[in-house]
Order: structure tokens, then sequence, then C-alpha cells
């Protein structure tokens, strides 16, 4: 039995989609969905995966594998599975660890994941082919714990997909989200640029006095998920430095990418699978302001090169359609079963 178990709230069950039927299907209805039902979609505690974690140990029997979809699920099955003599294998949903994060929370994440990944029936799905080897050497463990499933974009219908006038715009470069985002190389961009007009939307915990002073920069907090996309899909262009080569800003580049806002960004092994080259967008070392300060000029100038990489984008996401990347879990929970 394959137990695919939710790391969110949410009103819905996952066991209500279309994966759940695709993974029903591919394994003879030997899947059982393990929800989590609240009014609205609502991301887990520490206790909360802990709880979930523990109590699915306890429903799993001899040669189940435990599909934990994101969080640390699986890692705390795990832990709760070392005082057991069950035989069952876990899958880690879209593994997000920073090794730059050096407080004690991280630390001993990272040392808990290092032991698990010693094991012979822990494994984790990566969001990027060149993920499997930053995580082997981050973990000291072999690239066969690793099995790539890129994210699946939002918008799954791919007709969709079409080229929209990228000209009528709002006139202004977009810069936001949460996830380890490069903010002084972000400020050093504004500066390099006093005549582009920048709009940033973040937390107000890391809103720095200094942006507040920037007379091209608007900076928005805490605004609503509808108005945030909002800013962006009306952006000339999405410019987002960050500060971690672990996964992080994919979700809010495959909304621009969708909407035929341009990309410029820091050059990290997740931005790679949706920028594989300079003819889909553009990807700068870690720190580079100038870089991108001129990549944002070349994209404000030049229609073509702006129309080229949109086009090339948006086709290179049909890769990551629910469809396809159901594909890839099923492949990827056949590997562990293999395994």
């Amino acid at each position: 039995m394959i137990y695919i178990v939710q790391s969110y709230s949410a009103p819905n069950s996952i066991g209500d989609g279309d994966l759940f039927d695709h993974l029903t299907k591919h394994f003879g209805g030997d899947v059982t969905a393990v929800p989590a039902i609240s009014d609205k979609v609502r991301g887990f505690t520490a206790k909360e995966y802990f709880k979930t974690g523990v109590a699915t140990y306890k429903r799993l029997k001899d040669h189940d594998v435990m599909f934990g979809w994101g969080g640390d699920l699986c890692l705390y099955a795990w832990l709760r599975g070392i005082f057991g003599v069950k035989k069952v294998k876990y899958l880690s949903q879209n593994l997000i660890f920073n090794p730059e994060d050096t407080s004690l929370k991280q630390r001993i994440r990272g040392l808990l994941y290092r032991i698990a990944f010693k094991s012979k029936n822990f494994f984790a799905t990566v969001n990027s082919p060149e993920l499997k080897e930053f995580y082997a050497k981050t973990f000291h463990c072999s690239k066969d714990k690793f099995y790539t499933v890129l994210d699946a974009m939002d918008e799954s219908d791919i007709e969709s997909l079409s080229t929209s006038d990228t000209g009528n715009r709002g006139g202004y470069i977009f810069f936001g989200g949460k996830q380890n985002r490069d903010i002084p190389t972000f400020i050093e961009v504004v500066k390099s640029l006093p005549n582009v007009k920048f709009v940033a939307i973040l937390r107000k915990s890391s809103v720095m006095p200094e942006m507040m002073h920037l007379p091209n920069l608007q900076v928005l907090s805490d605004v609503s998920k509808d108005r945030f996309f909002s800013i962006l899909f009306n952006a000339s262009v999405c410019c987002i430095p960050l500060n971690a080569m672990s996964p992080c800003g994919v979700s809010v580049m495959q909304q621009a990418i969708l909407k035929d806002v341009p990309i410029v960004s820091t050059d990290t092994p997740s931005m790679r699978v949706l920028v594989p080259n300079a003819n889909y967008g553009f990807l700068l070392p870690r720190g580079d302001a100038k870089g991108m300060a001129e990549k944002i000029n070349l994209l404000l100038k030049d229609k073509r090169i702006k129309e080229t990489i949109t086009r090339n984008a948006k086709e290179n996401m049909k890769s990551m359609t629910h469809e396809e990347i159901d594909k890839q879990i099923i492949s990827a929970l056949d590997y562990v079963i293999g395994k």
C-alpha cells in the first residue's frame, strides 16, 4: 500500500485530484490518501508535521510506502520507525534544505536528514536534476537517494499557453516573495537604474530601511495573493535575485512565464530548469547587481529579444503540466519500490 500524506490542511483532500487517480490506476488501487481538512489552505506547523508523520507510521505495514507530500512528514515517520521493526520505505516530495542556514533548528534538521539518507529505506524527490549532486554532497550520501520530479505549474491547460502582448505592461520591474530573496542585491539593481520604476512586495519584517528612501522603488507589504499576482502579471520584467542554491522562487517564476513576463534572476539549479540558457531568460551569478541591471535594460529596449525569450520559456513549461509531473511521480514511486 502507498500512503500519500498531505503536509497542509485544505478544504479538499489530496485524494480528490487527478494525481491520486493516476496513482490508483498505476498501482492497482493500492493507494490511500491521508488528508487534513480545514476551511482554508494552511501549512503545517512543526508540531503537526511530527504528529502526522508519527500517526502515519503507526498505520504502515511491512512493504508499505509512505509518500510525504512536502515538508518533513517522512523524516518524522522515519525517526519513529527507528524504534520499530516494520519493513517500509519513505519518499519525501520536493526536498527543500538550505545548507547555508546555520540556525540551530536547521543544523539539527540537516543532521537528521543526513542520518536518514544513510539508511536503505529513505528517499526524496528534487525539482532539478542538478540538485541530486547538490544534496548528495550536502548529506554525504549517494545521488541514488534522489529522484527528479519537476514542480507542476498552476495553470494546467496547455492550450492557454499562448503568447500575449508583452509591450502593454505597467512600466515597472517586479520583485517579491519570501524565501531566500537577496534584498541587498535587489537594492543595488534599483540604484543602478534610477530612471526605471520598481515595485517590491515583501513581508514587513523583510523590508530594509534603505528601500523606503529610493525614489524609483515602491514597496508593498502583506498584500493579498490576488493582488500579488496582479502586480506581477502587469510588470515589464520579473527580477528576483536569490541568496541560496536550494530551491526557491520557482512558483513565482512559473507564473511570470505563463503571463509572458521575462525573468532576470540568480543562477541556481532550480532556476535553470525554467531558464536553461539565455534564449529563455537571464540568470546571473549571485550578487551580480550590475549584470542584472544590464539585462533589465536590454529587455526594456529590445522588444524582439523580450518576445523571443518569453515565447521559449513558455514552450519549456509544457514539460511541467500536471499530467507530466504525475508521470514523474509515478516513476519516482516505482524507483523507490524497486529499490
